[in-house]
């Protein structure tokens, strides 16, 4: 990552809309939206990508209710265009997450932008982009909560399905562990995260965090945390085609174990912060808002998508629900 101003970002976004209520809550008042739900109105973001470098439009197009969330590559041709959302597309994650289909199309680093859609429980959504990767911006989900909630949402008719963990699975690598498992607090419903990330950076050292999603918590305490690196590091990564587009706009820069950016940091746990926001786009790979509990230590992207991927190859780890009369 350099140390040069960060390139243009422009965000076009329609005018505020307020979509009707969505006033029907799940029986037990846990705050589910029992409806699915789209963008009210299209919206465009410009930027680079963190890896690639590569200034990149992408386009968030409402879609009807039943069509799940799809990227669209326009810049490709034939069936290598249209990529779909699910744990099995995941194939790499080396500092993102990129999504791959049989034809050769791929989109990477969509994790934060999966974790706005994740907050905001949208369901149905065409992303189109001219590139590989999804624009980085700030190197947080802040300008998608702003670029979303400037469009508005749009309630559909359809029932939102939610995908309600049974059974416990984990993934452990070395000291790293996943684990997915049912809700067994009362008093929880939806997603709880516990995490705990551990680096001999003076900077960051050992940080944990415990929290139930909810739109308003991510907003507030998730949503800006930026994305982090370590400058020695860079040329090794730059090497292999990755961080090409990071900088201190972009990214928290660490040198010595201490941070760079003249700013200093958003909040004095900013690293688990964006961890943990990078978990919540993580778990949102089916498309679907998960009901259940989280805990990572140490955990990345890599080790999340494998407990994913573990959760769905048996049926009987979790089911399909929805809360409409």
């Amino acid at each position: 990552m350099d140390t040069a101003p960060p390139p243009n970002v422009r965000i076009d976004s329609a005018p505020v809309y307020e979509s009707r209520p969505n006033s029907a809550k799940n029986p037990l008042n846990k705050g589910f939206d029992v409806y699915e739900k789209t963008l009210a109105q299209p919206l465009r973001l410009k930027g680079v990508g963190l890896h690639t470098g590569r200034l990149v439009t992408l386009n968030l197009m409402p879609a009807e209710a039943g069509h799940g969330i799809q990227f669209f590559r326009s810049d490709l041709h034939n069936g290598a265009r249209l990529i779909k959302l699910s744990a099995d597309s995941i194939t790499q994650t080396q500092l993102c997450t990129r999504l791959s289909n049989e034809q050769g199309g791929e989109v990477k680093t969509i994790e934060h932008l999966m974790a706005a859609l994740h907050a905001f429980g949208i369901s149905n959504l065409r992303i189109e982009l001219n590139g590989p990767e999804v624009p980085i911006l700030d190197g947080s989900s802040a300008p998608f909560i702003e670029a979303i909630e400037g469009a508005g949402l749009h309630q559909q008719d359809r029932p939102q399905t939610y995908l309600r963990v049974k059974q416990a699975v984990e993934v452990c690598v070395g000291q790293k562990s996943a684990w997915i498992g049912p809700c067994t607090d009362q008093d929880m419903g939806g997603l709880r995260v516990d995490l705990a990330i551990d680096f001999t950076a003076d900077c960051i050292g050992r940080q944990n965090l415990t929290f139930d999603l909810s739109r308003q918590y991510f907003c507030n305490h998730l949503s800006s945390a930026r994305t982090f690196g370590f400058m020695e590091q860079l040329e090794s990564l730059r090497s292999q085609g990755l961080a090409r587009g990071g900088n201190m706009g972009n990214a928290i820069l660490i040198e010595k174990g201490q941070v760079k950016n003249p700013e200093g940091l958003r909040f004095a746990d900013e690293f688990v912060r964006h961890k943990a926001l990078d978990v919540v786009g993580d778990l949102f790979v089916e498309g679907l808002p998960l009901i259940g509990h989280y805990r990572g230590v140490y955990a990345g992207h890599e080790i999340t998508n494998m407990a994913m991927r573990k959760l769905m190859a048996d049926p009987a780890n979790s089911e399909r629900v929805t809360f409409a009369q």
